[in-house]
Formats: C-alpha cells, structure tokens, sequence
C-alpha cells in the first residue's frame, strides 16, 4: 500500500501541519503574567478560552493567549474559576471557555486552544488524524517503522509533518535538485523513540526562542 500524493498536496500538508505546531510552542513556556491581565482580557473580549489548573486547593494556574504566539501564565485564588466566569458575563466580554492544562496532551488536541484561525485548526487537526491512520495503515514504511513514526507522533510530535515530507519519497526543497536515496533499512522502533525525544527538547527550545522573541 502506497501514499502520499502529489509533491504539490504534500506541500500544502506540510505547512499547515507547521503551521498548526507553531502555534502552540510558546504554549510550553508562556510569560508570568498577573490573575488581573487575564480577567481584564476576558472583559473587553480578548481572552476567550483559558485552561485552568487546580493547585491541591491552594490556588490555580492560568494559562491563556492574547493573540498568535503570546501566552501568559498566572497563579489565580481559589476561586479564580468563579470570577472568570463572572467576567465572561460581562458586556464587553465575547464570552469563556474552559480548557483543562495537561502536559500529556498531544500537540494537537493544543492547536484549538489557540482557537486562530478557525479553518486552521479545523484543517490541522483532519490533518493530523489522516497522517496517524495512514501511519497505522501503511505495512511497510521506507524511512521509518510504524513503531518508529508512533513514537515521532505522540512523543516527537514532529511526525506527522516529517511523514508527509518523507514518505513515500522526499519533497524536493529546491527545483532541479537531485532527489536523495532512501536508506537501505527503515529507522526502528528504539532508534525512532531516541529521535522522538530529540525532536520534542528541540520544539522545547523552539518554544522559548519564540517567547523570548514575543514577550
């Protein structure tokens, strides 16, 4: 079983796949902010999603973005719940939604909490859900093995976007270049697991780049 498509399609997979997962890097390591910036966003209409953590009954953390690749944290009282959504009922507010802050979550169960733009979200996510079934369907993989691409997709997180760039044969990156030779063995499932870990630090240091440069 072959898949892939024209490089022209591919090349579109690809970036909105890029796209997607640029968007929620900073989301990784978001600015310290005050519980009062989130609360004034969400009146005048700014912040319209959050994703509240419960501290053991001591207080919340809130994580929330004010606009592409600018997310903030802050620690909120106990009742930080309770007067978000007093402040979602306000007239300026365009009202609030509640998300729950998880580190397990993959990268794209994220890209909604970003919620801009929709249609990207929307396309990102089909996306993402094909390249998995594709992954799974697909007996014989020329660069990598199933075990090998699960592992850059729920840990690396870079998978679905390398499949799609790799497989069945590279994209070309520059018109007239010569295309290179698949490798003799596919990668294996260790070998993938060990590139999944370098990919996810890599996108970790990403993160903070790009919040380094939005802050």
């Amino acid at each position: 079983m072959r898949w892939g498509g024209s490089a022209a399609l591919r090349w579109v997979c690809v970036l909105v796949l890029a796209a997607a997962l640029l968007l929620t890097l900073p989301m990784r390591t978001p600015h310290r902010a005050r519980f009062g910036q989130v609360l004034a966003g969400v009146r005048t209409g700014q912040v319209t999603r959050v994703q509240v953590h419960d501290d053991a009954g001591t207080g919340v953390s809130v994580v929330w973005h004010e606009g592409p690749l600018r997310w903030y944290r802050a620690d909120g009282p106990y009742d930080a719940r309770t007067q978000l959504q007093l402040a979602g009922t306000t007239a300026g507010s365009h009202g609030l939604s509640f998300t729950t802050l998880g580190s397990d979550r993959l990268w794209i169960e994220a890209v909604a909490d970003a919620d801009e733009p929709s249609w990207l979200v929307f396309a990102a996510g089909v996306l993402w859900g094909l390249s998995f079934i594709a992954m799974l369907a697909v007996a014989s993989h020329p660069y990598a093995t199933r075990w090998a691409w699960f592992w850059l997709f729920v840990v690396g997180g870079i998978g679905p976007i390398l499949m799609w760039f790799k497989e069945p044969e590279p994209l070309p990156v520059r018109p007239g270049r010569r295309r290179r030779t698949r490798p003799s063995e596919p990668v294996n499932g260790a070998t993938g697991l060990v590139y999944a870990v370098l990919w996810a630090f890599s996108l970790y240091l990403a993160g903070l780049g790009i919040g380094a440069l939005t802050g």
